[in-house]
């Protein structure tokens, strides 16, 4: 185990082949409309399936939250992370 990392923040996950995983940081989920709405988590998990379902870029993810945000600039990093298992 790594030096600083308890095993209570360890998890497991089983998972079927070719299964994704998205990997986000807080800042994709805090991300502001100019109305003070945050992108939040059911806009991107609703933006995730449709790009899913038309088999479109990872980018498109950003585009969303670029679209939501407006004129708006982002205020904290935003990262996003898919692997195919």
């Amino acid at each position: 185990m790594a030096p600083g990392v308890s095993g209570e923040l360890l998890h497991s996950l089983e998972v079927e082949t070719e299964s994704r995983l998205l990997l986000t940081s807080d800042g994709l989920l805090e991300a502001s409309d100019p109305n003070g709405r945050l992108f939040g988590l059911e806009r991107l998990t609703a933006a995730y399936t449709t790009l899913l379902e038309r088999q479109g870029p990872l980018e498109d993810l950003l585009d969303a939250v670029r679209y939501h945000r407006g004129r708006n600039s982002l205020e904290d990093d935003v990262l996003i992370l898919e692997l195919t298992l």
